[in-house]
């Protein structure tokens, strides 16, 4: 059983790798874990230091939106925060 540790663990990194979509498909995976890999129209940082990403059309017609939230995690990181804008 031990020396099968090794196989399943690569058989569990394999099946995790996220699939790639276009800004467009993105809105067809809601929930999903995924990549979005389209062109960046519009980048607009707001005054308390949020920055917007609008992917495949400016607002208010993108097919995909993004976000940065000036707040940091503990770590001192920032995250992206991503959906489909409505």
């Amino acid at each position: 059983m031990l020396a099968l540790l090794p196989v399943i663990c690569a058989a569990l990194a394999v099946a995790q790798a996220p699939p790639n979509y276009t800004a467009a498909e993105a809105a067809k995976h809601v929930g999903e874990t995924a990549t979005v890999t389209d062109k960046v129209d519009e980048v607009y940082q707001s005054a308390k230091g949020h920055i917007f990403l609008n992917m495949a059309g400016k607002s208010p017609n993108q097919a995909f939106a993004g976000n940065f939230l000036a707040r940091s995690n503990t770590k001192g990181e920032r995250s992206l925060s991503l959906g489909r804008s409505f």
